[in-house]
C-alpha cells in the first residue's frame, strides 16, 4: 500500500482488534470483533485522525459490515449491509519510541467502539508506526508485553514491563495463500527466541485492493487477526501482509472439489 500511517489495537477483554491507515487524505478503517463480524470504512476526513503524536482518536462514518471473508477493491462498494460506527479513543504512550529503522511505539488505548446502537468498551493496547514492510506483525501478550515486526527491517520491537527495545530480527514468514494462515518470527541476538501465530478464525479476514502506483498491475493488503505464542505466553494481534496481484479479483480455487479421476 501507499506510504501512510497505521495505528493497530488489540482489546484483550473483548478481543476485538481495529486497524487504521492513514494515507494520501484517506482513512481506512477496519474492526474485527469476535461476534465473527467485520466492519469496514473508507473516508476523506478534513483533518488527519493519526498525526504522528496525536492522542485523540476520532471517527465518525458509515461502515459494511460482512460476517464472512471481505474483499473490497477501491472504488467499489462492499455488498454488504452498512451501520453507523464512532470510534472515540485516548492513545497514550506506553514505552519508549522504537527505530528499526521504522519507528513504532506502542501505545496504551482507552474509550468505545460504537457499532450502531452497541457500544464496545476498549480498554487495551496498540502500536503506532508509518505503514511499512511486504509483511507485518503487531501483538500484545497476557502479561502485557508486545511484539512489533515488519518484513526488511533488521530489527523488530519488543516491549517488557514498559522497557522497549529493538531485538534483532532474523526473519519474518507469513504462510498460507488468502488469508495468511501462520507466521513464524525469527528473534536473534542475546536471548533467541520463535515467535508464531495462527489465524483466529478462517472465516474473518478482509483484502483490500487497489491499483500499484507504477500502473504495472495491482497491490493487495490482506489482514488477519491471529492468535500469538511466544515463550509460552500468548497473546492477540494482526498479521498483515502487501503483495502484488494481476488481477483486482481473486483467482478461482478449487480447493475442496473431489478429484474426478
Amino acid at each position: 500500500m501507499s506510504a501512510g500511517r497505521d495505528l493497530v489495537i488489540m482489546c484483550a477483554d473483548t478481543g476485538a482488534v481495529v486497524a487504521l491507515t492513514e494515507s494520501a487524505g484517506t482513512l481506512r478503517t477496519v474492526v474485527f470483533l469476535t461476534t465473527g463480524e467485520t466492519l469496514w470504512a473508507v473516508d476523506t476526513p478534513r483533518r488527519p485522525v493519526l498525526a504522528a503524536g496525536g492522542r485523540s482518536v476520532r471517527l465518525s462514518t458509515v461502515a459494511a459490515v460482512t460476517t464472512s471473508p471481505a474483499h473490497v477493491v477501491r472504488g467499489e462498494p462492499l455488498d454488504a449491509r452498512t451501520v453507523p460506527l464512532n470510534l472515540a479513543l485516548t492513545a497514550d504512550p506506553a514505552a519508549m519510541e522504537v527505530s528499526l529503522p521504522t519507528p513504532a511505539r506502542l501505545v496504551r488505548v482507552a474509550g468505545t467502539v460504537t457499532v450502531g446502537s452497541v457500544i464496545h468498551r476498549v480498554d487495551g493496547h496498540g502500536w503506532s508506526s508509518p505503514t511499512t514492510g511486504a509483511a507485518r506483525a503487531r501483538a500484545v501478550f497476557q502479561d502485557g508485553s508486545a511484539l512489533f515486526a515488519a518484513a526488511g527491517d533488521t530489527a523488530a520491537a519488543l516491549v517488557v514491563n514498559t522497557a522497549a527495545r529493538p531485538v534483532p530480527l532474523a526473519g519474518l514468514t507469513v504462510e498460507g495463500p488468502t488469508p495468511p494462515r501462520r507466521l513464524r518470527c525469527d528473534l536473534s541476538g542475546r536471548r533467541p527466541a520463535t515467535v508464531r501465530a495462527e489465524i483466529r478464525d478462517t472465516e474473518q479476514h478482509l483484502t483490500y485492493v487497489e491499483p500499484s502506483p507504477d500502473g504495472a498491475g495491482w497491490l493487495t493488503w490482506t489482514a488477519t487477526p491471529a492468535v500469538f505464542v511466544r515463550a509460552g505466553l500468548t497473546g492477540l494481534g494482526l498479521v498483515e501482509r502487501t503483495a502484488p496481484a494481476a488481477s483486482p479479483r481473486p483467482a478461482p480455487t478449487t480447493e475442496g472439489l473431489p478429484d474426478p479421476y
